[in-house]
């Protein structure tokens, strides 16, 4: 992706610091050093207990109530690693706790370096990618079918026939069904589906007359009372030196407060930085947000491993779903990658093994 922005020219912002941060306890007071010290220790000492004991079919929610230390621990105790729990794994994954393999939670690579930030936005890339392209809008995608003659795509406004087809539909869409299959998928593919969660991280951009917060600091933590509402926040001005904050918001609060109209999402959003701010900062002059469970073409943010019958998603999962079939059907996306799933380049990269599986035929 660094090749593909230097090509395009992209301006890139500097490297994410998230040690420059600072947690809120739920009152809107800064959490003493000591607290904090407490809340990540034993984070990692119940992060440690589920690696090493967590069984096939657990969920990470069992998993920890599987463990003694939880069960030891007092209501703020559990709280404030609730909090972390909710920003260093389900903001991560995009999956509830509730869903998330605990015996599988996280097969993927990375790479080495830190993130960044587009100030003009990801549509560089693919405005420069999609240079030349034959892209038709509108042709919601209804029926695929293929056969040993070639392949044929419904949509609601026609057909096209080809010879092979590169499908990139989101997890979400391939679990909904609403896209058939002639003959039906193959029954590997159809367990990967399965098991592989479709998960959810929304974001809240506020734009401010002026900013009332340390625009020093990049990441602004809140434990709230409520588990994951608004717990996290990027000081979007650190990057672009505009009045900018994001706040996210994954699985479960996400999901609840999706059906939400705009204002009721702000004003929820405001609640918080009153706490801790203060009740005399500024309404927000404009905002941004995102519904991707309400988007039927994405039905989702990115995938992760969930659990289908006992059985935790794996990198196999996504082998089965990244199958070709019949040398006909080709598939792509983040859920197909099996080292970089869940990120951008993963996306990327599936996209390229596709073209080069189609070429080498």
């Amino acid at each position: 992706m660094t090749d593909l922005a230097d090509e395009v020219g992209a301006v890139r912002s500097q490297a994410t610091n998230y040690d420059n941060s600072v947690v809120y306890d739920t009152n809107g007071t800064v959490l003493n050093s000591d607290s904090e010290e407490e809340m990540y220790g034993l984070f990692e000492q119940l992060a440690a207990i589920v690696e090493n004991n967590a069984e096939r079919h657990q969920t990470l929610a069992e998993a920890i109530q599987a463990s003694n230390l939880w069960h030891s621990l007092n209501s703020r105790q559990q709280q404030q690693v609730l909090h972390l729990i909710n920003t260093t794994i389900e903001h991560e994954f995009s999956g509830s706790y509730r869903e998330l393999s605990a015996y599988n939670l996280d097969d993927a690579e990375a790479y080495n370096g830190g993130d960044v930030i587009f100030p003009n936005g990801y549509g560089q890339l693919t405005d420069f990618l999609a240079s030349g392209l034959d892209i038709r809008l509108n042709q919601i995608v209804q029926k695929i079918s293929h056969s040993s003659e070639g392949v044929i795509v419904r949509s609601n406004q026609g057909e096209f026939s080809a010879d092979r087809v590169v499908i990139t539909l989101p997890i979400g869409v391939l679990k909904s069904g609403q896209v058939s299959f002639e003959p039906p998928l193959p029954q590997t593919k159809q367990q990967a589906i399965s098991a592989i969660g479709s998960g959810l991280l929304n974001k809240l951009f506020l734009r401010f007359p002026y900013p009332f917060w340390d625009t020093d600091t990049e990441i602004i933590n809140w434990i709230s009372q409520e588990h994951g509402r608004w717990n996290e926040w990027l000081n979007v001005a650190f990057y672009i030196d505009k009045p900018v904050l994001l706040g996210f918001n994954a699985a479960d609060y996400a999901i609840k407060t999706e059906g939400w109209s705009d204002e009721e999402i702000i004003e929820d959003a405001m609640a918080v930085l009153r706490t801790i701010y203060g009740r005399n900062i500024p309404q927000p002059e404009s905002w941004q947000l995102t519904r991707w469970n309400r988007d039927p073409y994405a039905l989702g943010a990115y995938s992760f491993n969930g659990i289908s019958d006992g059985i935790p998603a794996s990198i196999r999962s996504r082998q089965a779903l990244a199958q070709p079939i019949n040398q006909r059907l080709f598939f792509a996306g983040e859920a197909t990658s099996e080292d970089f799933p869940a990120t951008v380049h993963g996306a990327y990269i599936s996209g390229l093994i596709a073209a080069e599986q189609i070429s080498d035929l």
